[in-house]
């Protein structure tokens, strides 16, 4: 009879123990997985399921540097944002190569082509991340550095100010027409600075992630602005605008002039252009300009056009 009970006792033992091992399975899964078996992917996308927020239930966005570790954009406290933070840029001329990252509008640029190394979540997730995630500790994402150096950026962002802006036998005085200038690394192809005009400010954009009702209003005003502006702010014109090549073009001309044999390196010519030349110029630009807003994302090399 002790026997009999002893074998009982043993087996239901055992049988509770399978039983938790099953449970502790299933709570490490949905833990480290963030969804359950059935549907999990479905549920956890819901509106039913509301932890997205860093750093416990999602990594917290790792930052964007430049070559010298110079912040570009990161993630900081704010108890007035969507879960707790938002996200910083301390250069604006750089928005249209770094986009935005917003919880209202989306994710755009570098900011998006990177988004899951930044995010720590799918092919970014570190090998740390899952030991964080069920031990209930902070998580972060991972950052990246790019090629950028944000003193040529900003050299160059000012002799777009002071000279580029100005420059062409067709461009009005004052006026602003979309353009670019790139800095690249000769050696290595690196790029170095990429100015666009126009660009816009991702600061403004992060305010529609405010829990503030008036800053919230403004940044969706600031959204709806840049949205409406004939310069396509949120065009990166260095790598989706088209231009005719310009200066850029001059060694190949120079070249071929050369190679005729009719001139020479220590030729002069006159800067004025005849009358004719100058109105047949500026006709060709109109047309380029409007191939590129009817094309506005063709992908094409830009330079600054003279």
């Amino acid at each position: 009879m002790n026997t009999n009970m002893n074998v009982t006792i043993r087996r239901l033992t055992n049988t509770f123990i399978l039983f938790f091992l099953i449970l502790s399975g299933v709570a490490a899964y949905i833990q480290l997985d963030n969804h359950a078996f059935v549907n999990g992917p479905e549920l956890a996308a819901s509106q039913y399921d509301p932890r997205h927020c860093p750093p416990y239930d999602q990594p917290l966005r790792g930052t964007i540097y430049d070559r010298n570790g110079v912040k570009l954009a990161w993630s900081v406290p704010d108890p007035t944002a969507v879960c707790g933070y938002r996200r910083k840029y301390a250069d604006p001329s750089l928005s249209p190569l770094l986009g935005y990252f917003s919880y209202h509008y989306g994710v755009a640029g570098i900011e998006a082509t990177y988004n899951d190394i930044l995010s720590g979540v799918g092919h970014g997730e570190s090998v740390q991340d899952p030991v964080n995630k069920l031990l209930h500790k902070p998580r972060y994402g991972q950052d990246i550095y790019l090629t950028i150096d944000d003193k040529v950026q900003q050299k160059a962002n000012g002799l777009y100010d002071t000279s580029a802006i100005y420059g062409g036998v067709c461009q009005p005085q004052g006026s602003s027409p979309p353009g670019s200038i790139i800095v690249e690394d000769p050696n290595s192809g690196e790029i170095l600075a990429m100015v666009n005009r126009p660009f816009y400010d991702q600061n403004k954009i992060a305010d529609a992630d405010s829990l503030d009702t008036a800053v919230r209003a403004n940044g969706e005003r600031y959204w709806a602005s840049i949205n409406s502006d004939p310069g396509r702010p949120l065009l990166n014109h260095a790598t989706q605008g088209l231009y005719a090549p310009g200066s850029t073009f001059k060694t190949a001309t120079m070249l071929a002039a050369l190679d005729s044999g009719q001139l020479a390196l220590d030729t002069q010519f006159t800067k004025q252009l005849p009358a004719d030349a100058r109105a047949g110029l500026c006709l060709q630009r109109q047309r380029d300009l409007r191939a590129h807003r009817r094309y506005p994302r063709r992908r094409h090399v830009a330079e600054l056009h003279s």
